[in-house]
């Protein structure tokens, strides 16, 4: 690094005024170097130098930052496309799994348990199976991966039976053959 002449604090990287200096710890950032990790021209992250003194960095060390970067980077998307990999390889897996299960019956219960048993736990932590029939909703099959809280499942629709006016959930999947996902269960789900 070589000695600059930005020891005003809010000064950012060259050619780009900041508002503020970035405060690390108790000191204020003079200098810093933010370089984007992309993959497929999408922004996956950043990686950050920076210095608390009155020096700016050498053209050798923005390249030296720059090159390992680009090294990183290319570690990280590999490690991503090894991962993507192995999920398409599960799913692969657990679909020729299904089809041979479910071919060796032509019982309709014990195909819907298969389809239970089969989600639970190769892509799923519990499986539940509803069937609609005149009006009505009937729980027909239950998987979780703690067998002791099948029976929770059961007991829950006892007390709780499902509204078949609801907007969300089971009656709306119903009345719209919409597939409905969700990360997070809202408390009208929850009811």
């Amino acid at each position: 690094r070589k000695p600059g002449n930005r020891d005003l604090p809010g000064r950012g990287v060259r050619g780009h005024e900041a508002t503020r200096p970035v405060a690390v710890g108790l000191a204020l950032e003079r200098e810093a170097r933010r370089v984007p990790l992309k993959r497929d021209e999408r922004v996956i992250g950043v990686a950050h130098i920076g210095s608390l003194t009155a020096f700016e960095f050498s053209d050798e060390d923005k390249l030296l930052f720059r090159t390992m970067v680009s090294r990183a980077t290319s570690g990280i998307v590999k490690a991503q496309i090894l991962a993507d990999l192995q999920r398409a390889e599960i799913a692969q897996r657990f679909l020729a799994d299904a089809s041979r299960e479910l071919a060796t019956s032509l019982d309709y219960q014990t195909t819907i348990d298969k389809i239970a048993r089969l989600a639970v736990p190769a892509i799923a932590d519990w499986c539940v199976v509803d069937l609609y029939n005149d009006g009505s909703f009937t729980r027909v099959s239950v998987a979780h991966a703690d067998p002791s809280k099948e029976t929770l499942a059961g007991e829950l629709e006892l007390r709780y039976p499902t509204d078949p006016n609801d907007t969300v959930g089971i009656p709306h999947v119903i009345r719209t053959g919409i597939t409905e996902w969700g990360s997070e269960l809202s408390e009208q789900e929850l009811r």
